[in-house]
């Protein structure tokens, strides 16, 4: 599978979940830390959830395959959001 290329602004999401990935961060915890606008950080969320490069948490119910829009945790900012690995299923 070929990866689509991303925009800085996702790298920018993306490297900072990276950081902070020992730590369990709610999608709320992820937009406070990017400073990004709220409106900017949805539409780069939402596209990284579409692309499945998010995931939620099991304990939220995920069962973390990659479904993206159809996740549990789908761009629902109070369940905590991961970086999905890039094995393939």
């Amino acid at each position: 599978m070929i990866a689509k290329s991303m925009y800085p602004e996702e790298v920018i999401v993306t490297g900072m979940m990276k950081c902070f990935d020992a730590e369990a961060l709610t999608g709320i915890k992820v937009f406070q830390r990017s400073k990004l606008s709220m409106g900017k950080f949805s539409q780069i969320s939402g596209s990284l959830w579409e692309r499945a490069a998010i995931i939620g948490e099991v304990n939220d119910g995920c069962c973390q395959r990659g479904c993206g829009v159809m996740c549990v945790s789908y761009m629902k900012y109070d369940k905590v959001w991961k970086l999905r690995s890039n094995r393939a299923d």
